[in-house]
């Protein structure tokens, strides 16, 4: 069977160096050179992050999990969040927090594609009494990024708000840094713009914002646990995926020490606009300006059903993804993570054109 390569919003296309170093013989969490290798990923994860004061969670799990780690470490029960949501991905951190025993208060806005405008945001936070602020920097199931992180966290700051972002579709992939937004915990994985296998979730905190940290919460989600842990042994308090840090290890150094971080930030954008102006007429790009538009996962309305679309795209060797929800037969979503190159990229503008032809 023909390779097929993942064009997909996550897991990505992995490195092969990368992949070979998650072959590396399997060793104990508790021995020295464990100790090493989880401090090469957290000192990389730092940087990263843009965190020099502060701590990095490295949990098992995915992306979700380290987004509901991280709301449950800061949120509890009777405490209320305002969830700026603009996908899938919004309405879960609020189901999340439900669940939590939390009250969730969500902003959407006003048609998909859109963004919340903050001047929304802090109009709401006036009413005070929220805990948090949470956003999604990187709205995967919409392709829509938000760039005012920085606006918001002024205005959740003032009222005694923590800022949380999930930011698991665009770490590393664009630009992003906790203290220069103004970010108190964030939150990622191994497998988006990172480049490494499954397996790994992260929650940065800042220092002061560790101080914060819950106890109540189940012994595998407490970053608080994590946190504490590392600093008194440099340990993880459970068992960690091993081969899977040795991957990210890896991939940090291709991202940090080969690429250089704003170098490869701006690879991802060049690959998402090459998209934005190449793709076939017909094709719509769902975020709905330059400005919000998804540098790591470019999303379009398609003129076909798109199923037709990702059919076109296997027949070439690439797998993209559909919409999600109601939007499933309307739209794709194209990962621009990974190792993938601009050919790729023309590949699939031609795939994209190859699925209006009649028959």
């Amino acid at each position: 069977m023909a390779r097929v390569k993942l064009l997909t919003p996550g897991p990505v296309e992995v490195p092969r160096r990368v992949l070979e170093a998650a072959s590396k013989p399997v060793i104990s969490h508790r021995c020295g050179e464990f100790r090493e290798l989880l401090r090469r990923v957290t000192e990389g994860l730092m940087e990263v992050f843009g965190l020099s004061d502060g701590y990095v969670a490295v949990l098992a799990g995915s992306g979700t999990s380290a987004v509901d780690a991280m709301l449950w470490g800061f949120i509890g029960p009777g405490e209320k969040a305002l969830i700026v949501a603009h996908g899938l991905f919004g309405e879960r951190i609020a189901e999340s927090l439900r669940a939590r025993g939390a009250a969730a208060e969500v902003l959407t806005p006003r048609e998909p594609g859109g963004v919340v405008d903050p001047e929304d945001v802090g109009r709401v936070l006036e009413g005070g009494g929220f805990k948090a602020v949470v956003l999604v920097h990187n709205e995967t199931s919409m392709g829509v990024r938000y760039p005012w992180i920085r606006r918001v966290s002024e205005e959740a700051h003032e009222s005694g708000a923590l800022v949380l972002v999930d930011a698991v579709s665009s770490l590393a992939g664009d630009v992003f840094s906790m203290e220069e937004m103004g970010v108190d915990a964030a939150a990622s994985c191994s497998h988006k713009a990172i480049a490494a296998p499954p397996g790994a979730g992260f929650v940065a905190v800042t220092s002061e914002a560790a101080r914060l940290l819950r106890s109540d919460v189940p012994p595998s989600l407490s970053v608080k646990r994590y946190v504490e842990k590392y600093r008194a042994t440099g340990e993880t308090p459970f068992t960690p995926p091993v081969n899977t840090l040795y991957a990210v290890s890896a991939a940090l150094e291709r991202i940090l020490v080969e690429y250089g971080l704003d170098k490869y930030i701006e690879m991802h954008r060049e690959r998402a606009w090459r998209l934005y102006r190449g793709m076939p007429r017909g094709y719509r790009r769902v975020a709905l300006s330059d400005e919000t538009a998804s540098v790591t996962v470019p999303a379009f309305w398609t003129p076909v059903p798109a199923g037709r679309v990702i059919a076109k795209a296997l027949e070439r060797g690439l797998r993209i993804a559909p919409g999600v929800g109601r939007y499933r037969e309307r739209m794709v979503r194209i990962g621009v993570m990974g190792d993938i190159s601009m050919d790729d990229i023309e590949e699939l503008v031609e795939a994209a054109a190859e699925a209006l032809e009649p028959g």
